[in-house]
């Protein structure tokens, strides 16, 4: 009997433990989202010649392609995580060919 009372507070304690984590990973997801549109948009400025971060260089083309990178994040769906993560590949792909 006792087992089945230990077990039963386990589960209890697993279920509250799984909800925590899916409730905090949307959050983590918008966080994580964010960063990433303000960094995309500060690449983008610094690109328009708008950031000095050393050096003064500005490549408009760079500055309107980091721009859209940021939109395109901006855009991402949570729900959407195979549709995302395609994109995200793609994404990395042409960052690393640049």
């Amino acid at each position: 009997m006792s087992l089945i009372l230990e077990l039963s507070k386990f589960e209890s304690l697993f279920k509250d433990l799984l909800t925590l984590i899916v409730t905090k990973k949307k959050t983590v997801w918008e966080n994580n989202k964010s960063s990433c549109v303000k960094y995309m948009n500060e690449v983008s400025e610094f690109f328009a010649g708008n950031r000095n971060w050393g050096i003064e260089y500005q490549d408009l083309d760079l500055s309107e392609y980091f721009k859209r990178i940021g939109n395109t994040i901006e855009e991402f769906e949570y729900g959407q995580t195979t549709k995302v993560g395609r994109k995200i590949q793609k994404m990395l792909q042409a960052l690393e060919d640049l």
